[in-house]
């Protein structure tokens, strides 16, 4: 796994799900066509950053669904009825 591409916020699950993505040996191809060489590095690099990306967007609305959501119902009348 190349370390220069992985955030230092990166989990351990987050590095495997990393290097699973990287290691899956199926060519890439556009329109039937194979695509190697410096073409295919530079798509792995986009699909590393979405990759990251995704990681922090999913991160981000899990984490402000844990903030937002009420630990004890009974106790928040605004939630009360809605949840």
């Amino acid at each position: 796994m190349d370390e220069e591409n992985v955030p230092s916020r990166a989990t351990s699950k987050d590095k495997r799900d990393f290097k699973k993505m990287l290691e899956e040996d199926d060519d890439l191809m556009f329109d039937g066509v194979p695509i190697e060489g410096e073409d295919q590095q530079r798509i792995k690099d986009v699909l590393t950053g979405l990759f990251w990306e995704a990681k922090q967007m999913n991160k981000r609305k899990k984490n402000l669904t844990a903030r937002t959501t009420p630990r004890n119902n009974h106790r928040c009348r605004f939630f009360k009825g809605v949840l």
